[in-house]
């Protein structure tokens, strides 16, 4: 009888067809987002209606924003480490580094700091923006068979940029929500829509508490 943790071949290669389509999902998202990032639905309405084509914006139509940028590093510190070291996931945000994709003055400032030998715990700001989350999807894969874990490395994650608890239970929500649906994915069991906002719920409820949400 085969071990629970061995995985047979049709299912490593299951597995690795969802993991990259995380990353191409997470990529197109950004790239149709782009020339909208941050307009209210009324005005995306207006100016382009349903949106499925890749338009021009402050980058060129196609382009990936510094939220892809910075997955792809959490993709390379996972795949090098086998783990999300904080340390590796913060030397490949500033290796791969190109202002022009968009990042935040506060990411920025947190990209000279390490960039002058700060240390990840220390370079991190109380930013509640969403940009931990946005980058999060490798987590929820790599850690998918625990929600527990994931829920922790998501925190983590956050931790070298975005330190508020907002933008932490956005990483924890997310890459839960990524967890949960590899899951569904893998087993070919479609999770019931309450049962799958119950769980992110309440793998968040911890740090919505901590901001009087709940």
């Amino acid at each position: 009888m085969n071990s629970p943790n061995v995985i047979n071949t049709t299912d490593l290669l299951q597995l690795q067809a969802r993991f990259v389509g995380a990353a191409l999902g997470t990529f197109a998202g950004d790239a149709l987002g782009m020339p909208m990032e941050g307009w209210p639905l009324k005005r995306i309405k207006e100016h382009f209606g349903w949106v499925t084509d890749l338009q021009p914006g402050r980058l060129p139509a196609g382009h990936y924003t510094d939220d892809t940028e910075m997955m792809i590093g959490l993709w390379e510190t996972l795949v090098s480490c086998g783990d999300l070291d904080p340390a590796a996931a913060a030397a490949n945000f500033l290796g791969n580094y190109h202002p022009e994709r968009g990042y935040g003055g506060r990411i920025q400032g947190v990209m000279d700091r390490l960039a002058q030998g700060a240390d990840w715990q220390d370079v991190g700001t109380d930013s509640f923006g969403n940009g931990s989350a946005m980058r999060v999807a490798p987590v929820g894969c790599f850690f998918f068979r625990d929600l527990g874990l994931v829920r922790r490395k998501a925190l983590l994650s956050s931790e070298i940029t975005h330190k508020h608890p907002q933008a932490r239970a956005g990483a924890v929500a997310a890459a839960v929500a990524t967890a949960l649906a590899l899951e569904a994915g893998m087993s070919g069991r479609a999770k019931n829509p309450e049962a799958f906002l119950s769980v992110i719920l309440a793998s968040c409820k911890t740090n919505l508490r901590d901001i009087k949400l709940i």
